[in-house]
This record gives C-alpha cells, structure tokens and sequence, in this order.
C-alpha cells in the first residue's frame, strides 16, 4: 500500500501522468483525493515557476481533472440512492407487497431468487424485514439475495428464509425443486448467525 501511495504521489502527479486516472480516483474515496489534487496542482505551479515555461498544458490537464473529478463525484462518494429498510407482513397476490404497521401497502420485488421468495405461498402473512432502496412512490426494491437482505421477524427471533432438501442434504436460498434429486424442497428458517 505504501508503494502505491508513493508511486501516487512522487510519479503520477509530479509528473502529470494521470492516464489512469479513474483507477486513482476510486482508491482514492476517504479523503486521499482531495489531497492529492491539491499537492498535485500546486507541485505543478511550483515546477513551471522553476522552468520558466507558461505551464498552457498543465493548466489545460489541470482543468480536464478537475471537470472530471466533478463528473465522477457521484458514482465514487455515494450520492446514489441510500439503502433503508422495510418492515411489514407479505401480502401476495398478483404483485407482492409489504404491509406496513401504519397500514400502508409498499409493493416489494427483486433479483430473481428474492421473488421467487415473494411469491412463495408458504410465507405470505409472514412479517420480514428487508434491506434495500426506495424506487418510487409506494415501491421498494430489495437488495440481491447474496447480501443477505430479507429476513422473517418472529417477534424477537430474526430468521433467514432458506429452503432445504431432506433427501440430498442441499441448503438453497429460492424455493423450487432440489437441484439434485428434483424433490420439492422444505422452507426451512434459521438463525442468520447460523453457520450454514
């Protein structure tokens, strides 16, 4: 990491090598990349001062960093939609939705395994919980299964919903036929600290 930050610092910006820029950019999110622009731009001035050269180049690079930096702002330091969570009892039928303690209806979807769960009969009237982004008016999308973002709440017991197969011994995370033995297999929920 020390070399990186080094190469950073001492080649890329003395230098105004910044061809690859956008990789810099990234690494850069915790308060590196304004750092490092402003080292960079006064090791610039500093540089044409001693070689006595108008510096039209440099402050051409200069001006093309900064517009892309104010390009790139949003996608590298999270001004995208933030994550919240939902609560409620699973309504199904037609689309599914989540009913909220205050009564109102939010219709839910997601990646293919998560609405696959949505639509399982088994669980509607459950009451989950669910980690994800609003997507309009009365509409939550939930985050991938991978992230582990829907759970049943029991009271207290949080559970995630897993579905298990008895002959094979197969944990999956969807409902549908084992992909073994092509038995149906069982909803089977468990503690999410659970080593699986």
């Amino acid at each position: 990491d020390q070399t990186d930050e080094n190469a950073f610092h001492y080649i890329v910006l003395p230098h105004n090598h910044l061809g690859d820029f956008s990789t810099h950019l990234i690494q850069a999110r915790d308060g590196e990349l304004k750092g490092c622009f402003v080292w960079h731009f006064s090791n610039c001035r500093a540089s044409r001062a001693r070689a006595g050269k108008p510096g039209k180049m440099e402050d051409m690079i200069a001006r093309r960093t900064i517009l892309f930096a104010a390009w790139a702002s949003p996608f590298c330091f999270g001004q995208l939609k933030a994550e919240s969570v939902l609560s409620g009892r699973l309504v199904q039928g037609g689309k599914p939705a989540l009913l909220t303690a205050e009564g109102k209806s939010i219709g839910v979807a997601g990646d293919d395994p998560t609405d696959k769960i949505l639509h399982d009969a088994r669980l509607n009237g459950r009451v989950f919980e669910a980690k994800g982004r609003w997507s309009g008016a009365g509409a939550f999308t939930i985050d991938p299964i991978e992230t582990r973002s829907l759970v049943v709440l029991e009271g207290a017991k949080r559970s995630r919903v897993t579905y298990y197969c008895d002959v094979c011994s197969i944990r999956t995370y969807s409902p549908g036929p084992c992909m073994c033995c092509q038995a149906e297999t069982r909803l089977d929920l468990i503690d999410p600290a659970a080593k699986e």
